[in-house]
């Protein structure tokens, strides 16, 4: 507030009556007014580089995080391969493509019968192959051990939990307290 209070201050010490008291053009006026005003304006609020600070959410910043994230990643590249293969297999590639997008979208109800043709234990197997693998894969790219412990279990004095509790309870509160 005290820089908006010297900028006022600055411009009623400004003498206005020459610009009252010209007799040009109304632009030349205006240009030597807004000229006037911009140099207090600058003098009183200077520009500020600000630049933003993004914080990591508390989630973010655990390792847990990270490991999910390539987790998805492998998994995204892995579904982006495996139909990229299937399209490439198919004899009707227009077919293929289709399939694969109502697949995507739901609508295919056998979504594992076009991703992978073959024995259900078999099928089962290379799943659980597979995620038994790429944890083990994750967890070996990581530099140093991963730390678990949780940092928002701290107590939060500005907040309170509300117990359930029952239409008799209040009922009975109700009667007690009139």
């Amino acid at each position: 507030m005290t820089d908006l209070l010297a900028f006022l201050e600055k411009l009623s010490e400004v003498e206005w009556s020459d610009i009252y008291e010209m007799k040009s053009d109304v632009n030349q006026v205006w240009e030597c007014f807004s000229n006037q005003y911009k140099k207090i304006f600058d003098e009183s609020f200077p520009r500020i580089r600000v630049t933003p600070f993004v914080a990591l959410r508390p989630f973010m910043q655990s390792p847990l995080y990270f490991v999910k994230k390539r987790y998805d990643l492998a998994v995204s590249h892995s579904r982006k391969e495996h139909f990229n293969n299937f399209i490439l297999k198919s004899q009707n590639k227009s077919r293929a493509v289709w399939q694969i997008v109502n697949t995507l979208d739901g609508r295919n109800s056998s979504s594992i019968n076009t991703m992978k043709q073959g024995n259900s234990n078999n099928l089962a197997n290379e799943f659980n192959d597979y995620f038994y693998g790429i944890t083990r894969t994750l967890t070996q790219n990581m530099s140093g051990k991963p730390n678990f412990e949780c940092t928002h279990n701290k107590r939060n004095d500005k907040s309170f939990y509300v117990f359930d509790v029952s239409e008799t309870e209040v009922i009975n509160i109700v009667f007690i307290h009139q």
